[in-house]
C-alpha cells in the first residue's frame, strides 16, 4: 500500500518559555486527507489539537482549517487558528519568528464560520463572544468539598455559572496557596455537575498574583477527558465577565488583561485579554497570547 509522508509543526500557545502553554500540531498543507485519515493522525499523535490545512475553495482566498483533539473534530475552535496563523507567519519568514512591522489579520474557514486571527508581534488574538451568565449555585459546601477545601476557603462573591461557547462553574478562592491546595474529586464531580449545566469546573483568585496578572486559574474538565487543563481561552471570557459583573477589580473602560494558569500542571501559560465594557458588562472580548515553535515532524498516512 502507498502511502503519503506528511510534515506538522509543533507549536505552543500561550506560551512565553518552551515547554509551556498548550501543545498544537499544525499540519500546513493537508491535501488529500479525508476526515477518517484526519481522526486516525489525530489519534495517533494525541496532541490537544491537531490542525489540517487545506488550500482556499473556489472563489476564496481563506485556507480552509479543519481541528481534531484525539477523540472528536471541533467545528470552531481559536487557539488552533492562533498556532495555525503563528505557523503560516513562520513560512513567510523562512522558519524565524522576527517580528511585524505593523498589525496584521488573517482569516481562516473553519466549519461554523470564519475566523479572524489578529496579531501584533508577539500576541496573536481571536475574538471570542462575550459571556453570559446562568445559575448562582447554592451548595457553597458542596463546591468547597469538590475541590477538596473547606467552605471558609472559597472568596465571598458567589459560585456561578457562566459560559461563552463552554459552560463553566466559576468558585472564587481565597488566595493562592488555596488555589493550589485545590484537588478535583472525581466522586463528588460525578454525582454533582456530570449532568448539570456547568459540569466544567473554573477556580481562580485575584488575591497575591505576579505584578501584571490579574487573576491565577485553574480549569478541571473530566467531561471532555481532562483531568485539568494547562490553558484553556474558552475561560477566559467567562472569568474576565464575573470579576466585572461582582467588582472584584477596577478595571479600565478599554484594556488589556493577563491570566495565569498550568502551573498545577507543569505548563505554565499566559492567557492575554483585550476587551471593551459598558457598566459592568463585556461588550467585546479578543483571546490570545505568545507562541513558540517547538519542533516539526513527519508522519505517513
Amino acid at each position: 500500500m502507498r502511502r503519503t509522508l506528511y510534515s506538522y509543526r509543533i507549536v505552543n500557545v500561550f506560551a512565553e518559555t518552551p515547554f509551556s502553554g498548550k501543545a498544537v500540531a499544525v499540519f500546513a498543507d493537508a491535501s488529500g486527507l479525508d476526515t477518517l485519515s484526519m481522526a486516525a493522525v489525530a489519534r495517533e499523535l494525541h496532541f490537544p489539537q491537531c490542525v489540517f490545512v487545506f488550500p482556499p475553495g473556489d472563489g476564496s482566498d481563506r485556507p480552509r482549517v479543519r481541528v481534531f483533539t484525539p477523540t472528536v473534530e471541533l467545528p470552531r475552535a481559536g487557539l488552533p487558528m492562533i498556532a495555525t496563523v503563528f505557523a503560516m507567519h513562520l513560512d513567510k519568514q523562512g522558519g524565524q519568528h522576527h517580528g511585524l512591522a505593523k498589525p496584521e489579520r488573517i482569516v481562516l474557514e473553519q466549519a461554523e464560520e470564519p475566523v479572524s486571527v489578529a496579531f501584533s508581534a508577539p500576541v496573536f488574538t481571536v475574538r471570542h463572544e462575550v459571556p453570559l451568565f446562568g445559575n448562582v449555585y447554592p451548595e457553597r459546601e458542596t463546591a468547597a468539598a469538590l475541590l477538596s477545601l473547606r467552605p471558609d476557603q472559597l472568596g465571598a462573591s458567589p459560585v456561578e455559572v457562566a459560559w461563552s461557547g463552554i459552560p463553566y462553574l466559576l468558585i472564587p478562592l481565597k488566595g493562592p496557596q488555596v488555589l493550589a491546595a485545590a484537588k478535583l474529586r472525581e466522586s463528588i464531580w460525578e454525582r454533582t455537575l456530570r449532568y448539570s449545566e456547568a459540569p466544567n469546573v473554573l477556580t481562580f483568585t485575584l488575591r497575591d498574583v505576579a505584578p501584571g496578572v490579574l487573576a491565577n486559574l485553574r480549569v478541571f474538565t473530566p467531561a471532555y477527558g481532562v483531568l485539568e487543563e494547562s490553558a484553556s481561552e474558552n475561560a477566559v471570557g467567562p472569568l474576565l465577565g464575573y470579576i466585572l459583573r461582582h467588582g472584584l477589580a477596577d478595571l479600565p473602560i478599554e484594556h488589556a488583561v493577563v491570566f495565569q494558569q498550568g502551573a498545577a500542571v507543569g505548563r505554565p501559560s499566559f492567557l492575554h485579554a483585550a476587551y471593551e465594557r459598558s457598566g459592568s458588562e463585556l461588550v467585546s472580548l479578543r483571546v490570545g497570547g505568545q507562541c513558540i515553535v517547538m519542533g516539526e515532524g513527519t508522519i505517513y498516512v
